[in-house]
């Protein structure tokens, strides 16, 4: 990851200089294939997932996992305050993908649905889900599911629209990454 460092010196009247120093980080661009997004079972009990579409929208990753909550306490010493901070760590936070949908419109097809529901409903006993976000970066990742909801804060399945093959209302799928394969 790239690294910016610079000083500026600011002199106000005829005060003395004060010098700062600030250090950047520079999110790197887009390195993934701008492919759909995979699932990969650990042992061969269901079948990889390929998304049929990537989500909508993905909450706290980028191009990689942007879940570090820096935390910062002010804490009273003899003389002064003291502000001190730490940055947190990535297994704190959890990754959302949302596919966006409402009553009238489909948020993806019954039969990606159906597979996605099978990995929620299926921990694996042993080994990760292995998450491959190939639209954004060429890692990948070992995953816990933490839950999937359509409609809300259920899995509801509309009749119709599952007669007709497709999921109606949002789809959202949380998870945890355990590890960097």
């Amino acid at each position: 990851m790239s690294t910016i460092t610079g000083s500026t010196i600011l002199t106000i009247a005829d005060a003395v200089g004060v010098e700062t120093i600030s250090t950047f980080t520079i999110q790197p661009q887009i390195i993934g294939s701008l492919e759909c997004r995979c699932l990969v079972y650990p042992n061969t009990s269901f079948a990889l997932i390929k998304y049929s579409h990537n989500p909508t929208k993905t909450v706290n990753f980028d191009t990689s996992p942007v879940d570090k909550k820096p935390t910062a306490i002010g804490l009273p010493t003899i003389t002064d305050n003291r502000i001190t901070s730490w940055p947190g760590y990535a297994k704190d936070g959890s990754i959302t993908e949302i596919w966006e949908g409402s009553d009238k419109i489909a948020s993806m097809d019954l039969g990606f649905f159906r597979q996605l529901v099978n990995y929620y409903q299926n921990p694996p006993a042993s080994g990760f889900i292995v998450w491959e976000p190939k639209d954004r970066t060429t890692a990948t990742y070992n995953i816990l599911i933490e839950s999937l909801t359509s409609g809300g804060s259920e899995l509801t399945y509309d009749y119709l629209s599952t007669l007709a093959l497709y999921m109606l209302g949002s789809v959202v799928l949380k998870f945890k990454i355990i590890s960097e394969v």
